[in-house]
């Protein structure tokens, strides 16, 4: 299912008026996100840490079902050597990375389990307190996921 209305939640103690715009969708159980450059200048944004794959640390996702049962799942694995990637982002330019919900949900770090079949309210977290190379924040967005 498409989100037609992705949410965007700044920052704890941030404003509306965030330096990033971070926004997710989803098309089965493959999440977009995106984040915009809402200033006038370039700034650069921690979007994900290649490591033979795309393994996207700054990103988490809680998933709940319809009867309020929560699934955490993340998106760093097993790996001997590894690089973030920080992207330039022209001022009021918006990136997209997309992230394959069902093929991550079945690793070892969310518990080798498949997706169950239903719908889904999910709220995805992107922190890069601790990333001192980029833009540094905390922003959510909410979606929701259908998995067949």
């Amino acid at each position: 299912m498409t989100d037609n209305n992705p949410t965007t939640t700044p920052a704890s103690g941030g404003t509306a008026a965030s330096a990033v715009a971070f926004t997710a969708t989803a098309r089965g159980t493959t999440l977009e996100v995106a984040w915009t450059n809402n200033t006038a200048a370039p700034l650069k944004i921690a979007t994900h840490v290649f490591a033979g794959e795309k393994h996207f640390d700054w990103v988490t996702v809680q998933l709940t079902d319809r009867v309020g049962a929560k699934r955490r799942l993340q998106f760093v694995d097993d790996r001997d050597e590894s690089g973030i990637v920080l992207v330039d982002v022209a001022p009021h330019a918006t990136i997209r990375e997309s992230i394959d919900l069902a093929a991550w949900a079945r690793r070892t770090p969310n518990g080798k389990r498949p997706l169950e079949s239903g719908t889904y309210s999910t709220l995805v977290v992107y922190d890069t307190g601790t990333e001192a190379r980029g833009w540094q924040g905390r922003l959510e967005a909410t979606t929701t996921i259908t998995v067949p």
